[in-house]
């Protein structure tokens, strides 16, 4: 009845132009090692959605969790080998990098601490996200150290934490 009255046709949305981004700076899109993508078929489905959106470049940022996502560098860095490698075998024009998404846990300090190496993305940009639930201890602490060892502290999703 509302279809007779209003029309059924659906309005047709221009296409998205997010060219003036350039680079999307916070993905998951190595396979398998994070809640991102599943496969390596769904991570070339996002890319191309990406290069089709106007996107020259993402920065893969999987998750770094002692107790869950146990990723390291060399795993980060072995999957970013296997995207560009697939990526190239398709003819995809997107350039494909990868830092890390660290969550500030027990392990986070520790790994500053020792200077172990930390994947960053830009000028030492490293990001790293928040426990949603409570203020975690020792933010002063990460920050001293962070800023400390000439790292440019990027939270990841601001938004969510009800005690900033």
């Amino acid at each position: 009845m509302f279809g007779k009255i209003f029309g059924n046709k659906k309005p047709e949305l221009a296409d998205f132009d997010l060219s003036i981004f350039g680079v999307d700076m916070h993905s998951h899109l190595i396979p398998g090692i994070d809640d991102g993508s599943k496969s390596m078929d769904q991570t070339i489905a996002m890319l191309v959605k990406f290069q089709s959106l106007g996107y020259q470049k993402v920065i893969t940022t999987p998750h770094v969790m002692s107790d869950y996502y146990r990723n390291t560098p060399q795993m980060i860095l072995r999957g970013l080998e296997d995207v560009r490698s697939t990526a190239k075998e398709l003819n995809l024009e997107i350039q494909i990098d990868a830092a890390a998404e660290y969550y500030f846990d027990e392990t986070l300090l520790e790994r500053l601490e020792k200077k172990e190496e930390l994947l960053t993305f830009g000028d030492k940009q490293l990001l790293f996200e928040f426990s949603m639930h409570a203020e975690p201890d020792q933010i002063n602490h990460l920050f001293f150290e962070l800023l400390s060892q000439g790292y440019k502290p990027v939270l990841a999703h601001f938004e969510r934490y009800v005690f900033i």
